[in-house]
């Protein structure tokens, strides 16, 4: 009984001493996969130190680079008002020379469209367009330098613009006004395309830019504008608008950049309405509409056929 009481301890003893080895090799192997885990986690928080070092290096050369740009456009700054000053000192005195000397009916069409917009006589372009309106090739050629040697250019169609809408309001000699005044508002954005409503690599608004004065004034224009949109007996939604109105009307939204300022759904609708003009192609993608567009063209198509 003693003998096998003492075998029993012995292996009563051995198996516990086999169960500490366990938890010791269990112990090992979890120190093992903690030493593991803390040295890979410590290699990745190296590779993150380093990368945020090199991010931090990258900022301060830009924020360098940058301070050094402004500083550069500060001290350009004097010059460049210099400079405006005296080309508008130019563009007045050769505004004011226009004024002095009568038209000459010798004068060629581009030299006559230069100095009725020089005199800022946005009543006498019009009726020169009209009475050009057999070379429309030659007055949409010329026409876009011309006024740009207004002094205001911008004012000048927008002078022409609201006599148009004058002529409109009480329904007198619109349709040859129409169709001037369409030349003069395409002439003032005459690179408007969809490439010009996007941003460049450079992430610099490629449109023109205009004094807020300039777009406020537009923009009452342009709400005037849609006052008298009207409705016809068939019930359109823009029966006093033609194709050409509309394609004017979306010109001067998109080239003020005054989109934000009129409802989507006006917007979208008088698209869809004179889409038949291939002009609006253009245009559709600097309203923003060409995605939602092809949407609902689509569905409608899914709807019409399925």
């Amino acid at each position: 009984m003693e003998i096998e009481t003492l075998t029993d301890r012995v292996q009563k003893f051995a198996d516990e001493l086999e169960a500490e080895k366990a938890i010791l090799c269990t112990c090992k192997e979890l120190f093992m996969n903690l030493s593991d885990h803390f040295k890979a986690r410590k290699a990745s928080l190296s590779m993150r130190s380093q990368s945020v070092e090199v991010k931090l290096q990258s900022l301060e050369s830009s924020f360098r680079q940058t301070l050094e740009s402004l500083s550069e456009r500060e001290d350009s700054i004097p010059l460049c008002e210099s400079e405006a000053v005296k080309q508008v000192q130019q563009r007045k005195q050769a505004a004011i020379s226009e004024i002095e000397k009568p038209v000459s009916g010798d004068l060629g069409l581009p030299e006559t469209l230069r100095s009725i917009s020089m005199r800022m006589d946005s009543l006498g372009l019009i009726k020169f367009l009209i009475l050009k309106r057999r070379e429309p090739a030659l007055l949409k050629a010329e026409l876009p330098a011309s006024i740009n040697e207004a002094i205001d250019p911008p004012r000048l169609v927008l002078n022409a613009v609201e006599d148009f809408l004058d002529s409109k309001a009480a329904k007198t000699g619109t349709m040859d006004k129409r169709w001037a005044v369409g030349l003069l508002v395409h002439a003032l954005f005459p690179d408007l395309k969809s490439d010009l409503c996007a941003k460049s690599e450079e992430n610099v608004d490629l449109r023109p830019k205009f004094a807020k004065s300039v777009v406020d004034r537009a923009l009452r224009v342009l709400e005037r504008w849609k006052g008298q949109v009207g409705t016809s007996e068939d019930n359109s939604d823009f029966g006093r608008f033609g194709p050409l109105e509309a394609l004017m009307f979306l010109e001067m939204v998109v080239g003020f950049g005054l989109k934000s300022q009129f409802d989507e759904v006006f917007l979208k609708k008088m698209v869809v309405e004179f889409s038949s003009r291939r002009e609006m192609a253009k245009l559709v993608p600097c309203l923003g509409l060409g995605e939602k567009l092809a949407g609902e063209y689509f569905r409608a198509f899914t709807i019409l056929h399925y």
